[in-house]
């Protein structure tokens, strides 16, 4: 039987736990994604003790029009001013979505096996990588994402105050100045329980969804949503788009996060396993 090592990260990287810090500070943990193609999107960092930092988005946000993934995409790094304002700067790095290797392509991040949930989890740095190449990126406690028992234990329903914060006025034209994220507040209108039919870019969804009444736009994908329960921050889901005409914002909630984060875990799990076995 194979002896599964407990892996115990040494956070030398700053975590930013939601309920423990100002709303500008968890802006910290809010990226611009930049597409090859100019256009963009926003996602946040989590920090996991076992698979390290992971960045969350949306599955179209890292896809071109045609539905293929990217090669990689752009994340702007975040700046706190003197002014404790932050801001999105025009500095980042490169995340990549695919290792060639011997004429074959491996994806590198997660997608939510369910074709109807729009949803993407990148690795950006793992617990394993050498010191000297992790990148210095703020992220949120990943227990913090909460599961579908978390959510109805918090009593997270219809009427439950929410905001987002996004990258809904950046200008692709100036993609070389700084960005400000951009803040939205407002009420969970809709919360289905069971899987609801909604046509999103003239395609059926089925899933599980959140309706917000507050107006959401392009660039907003991928944004968390988050509830204040008493003195503590949720994320209770993420932004997928916006109902036409009447511009509300359509998430998904977290549970669907937690569930892919939890089958990425326990597959790292067994290919530790797997790995030791082979020893």
């Amino acid at each position: 039987m194979a002896i599964i090592k407990t892996i115990i990260l040494v956070v030398i990287l700053p975590i930013l736990a939601l309920g423990q810090t100002s709303r500008e500070e968890d802006k910290l943990s809010i990226y611009e994604i930049v597409q090859p193609d100019g256009f963009f999107g926003t996602g946040f960092m989590i920090e996991d003790s076992l698979m390290g930092q992971l960045l969350i988005t949306c599955r179209h946000i890292i896809q071109n029009e045609d539905g293929d993934f990217f090669d990689k995409i752009f994340v702007r790094k975040n700046r706190l001013l003197k002014t404790k304002q932050v801001i999105s700067d025009t500095v980042g790095f490169f995340v990549y979505l695919k290792d060639k290797e011997n004429g074959k392509t491996r994806e590198l991040f997660y997608s939510h096996p369910d074709p109807n949930i729009d949803l993407a989890v990148i690795p950006v740095i793992h617990p394993d990588q050498p010191l000297k190449i992790r990148k210095p990126t703020y992220a949120f406690d990943s227990r913090l994402v909460l599961s579908r028992m978390g959510l109805d234990s918090l009593g997270i329903e219809e009427g439950t105050d929410v905001e987002i914060t996004g990258f809904s006025l950046t200008n692709s034209l100036y993609i070389d100045r700084i960005n400000y994220h951009f803040s939205r507040f407002g009420k969970i209108g809709l919360f289905t329980s069971d899987d609801f039919e909604l046509t999103i870019d003239k395609q059926p969804r089925k899933a599980n969804f959140m309706l917000l009444s507050m107006s959401v736009k392009i660039g907003d994908s991928g944004s968390p949503i988050i509830a204040h329960i008493g003195d503590q921050r949720y994320i209770i889901g993420i932004v997928t788009a916006v109902v036409p005409d009447v511009a509300y914002g359509v998430g998904y909630p977290s549970y669907y996060i937690y569930d892919l984060l939890e089958q990425i875990r326990s597959d790292h799990i067994e290919e530790l396993g797997l790995a030791n076995e082979s020893k």
